[in-house]
Formats: C-alpha cells, structure tokens, sequence
C-alpha cells in the first residue's frame, strides 16, 4: 500500500476527501499533519508487528559496530559470541569474518518531504487495516467539537488487541506416505 492509498483511507473515514484531482483534502489543517500522524501510528503499530530484516557486517574491519539506525530490536546474531553495549555491538575480539545481524526494524519515516505514490509501507496487511483508525482518532483528537476522535481512537484501540504479534516462520508439510527405494 502507498501513502496515497492509506490517506486516502483515512481522508474517506474522517469524511474529508475532496472530490477534487488535484489534491486528497480540502482541509490545509489536515494536509499538515497527515504524515506526521501516519508516522507516529506505522512506529507502534511496528512495535506490535515487527518488520525483521538483517544486515551482515565483517569484523575484519572492527570488532565494534553501531546498531543499525533503523534497528528497533535485535532477535538474533550468527557467526561469533557477541555483547550489546548501549547502541554498540561488540564482536569476539578473536573472530574474523562475516556475522549476520537480524533485527526488528522501524519503518521508513514518513515526513513531510515523502512522495505519496512512491512511498510503500512495510507493515502486514492486518496492521494496515486497522492504521487508518489510529491515524483518523490522532488527527481528531484535538477537535473540540466532536467526539469522532475519541471514537476512532477507541475502535483502534480495540484492533490492536486482535494483532497477532508472531511473525509467520512458513509452514513445512512432509508427506511420508510413499516409500523411498
């Protein structure tokens, strides 16, 4: 999904997309802080469903090495002993070669400079269901003459719930039922 598509979303739920061409809103107050909302909600919804990636690093070039900046969590290092250190890790002095660092990541950040169509999400697609509520209930929440943000706040609250935290590994089936000459 594109950052058009997802304020799109949240322009039809709060009822303010234009039916203009030109632009999504006709609402400046919106338009200023859509991205800064969409980013907030995409960073704890990334909290919940985590993006994992990985980066190899060779120690023949240092035995420390600054977390990654997009680096959320790390699950797992593979080739030496390792210590994390603050935002440093620091390899087995004696190893020399490549180790794999897997982590969960933040998401790209959405500012205001970020193109619309080219910008893809990260995020599952159950999590990118349940954003435009998150993001409609920020926007709204300063509005004193409504309760919409409230509402919207709540209903995300209430799918956040649902979010299955687990990151999906596959599935492997055997099939023994013929036998192996």
């Amino acid at each position: 999904m594109t950052l058009k598509e997802m304020k799109e979303k949240v322009y039809r739920l709060i009822e303010e997309l234009s039916d203009t061409e030109t632009q999504l809103t006709d609402d400046p107050d919106y338009e200023k802080k859509i991205n800064t909302c969409i980013n907030i909600v995409q960073n704890e919804l990334a909290r919940i469903k985590k993006i994992p990636t990985y980066e190899e690093y060779d120690t023949n070039s240092g035995n420390v090495m600054e977390l990654p900046e997009d680096c959320y969590q790390i699950f797992k290092i593979k080739g030496c002993m390792y210590e994390i250190l603050g935002n440093e890790i620091h390899f087995d002095k004696d190893y020399l070669g490549e180790v794999s660092i897997y982590y969960y990541k933040y998401p790209t950040k959405i500012t205001e400079e970020t193109n619309d169509e080219e910008y893809e999400f990260e995020l599952s697609q159950d999590a990118l269901e349940i954003m435009p509520f998150g993001v409609a209930g920020d926007m709204l929440k300063s509005d004193p003459s409504t309760d919409f943000g409230a509402v919207y706040s709540n209903r995300y609250n209430e799918l956040k719930q649902y979010l299955d935290s687990r990151n999906n590994a596959g599935v492997i089936y055997i099939d023994t039922s013929e036998a192996i000459d």
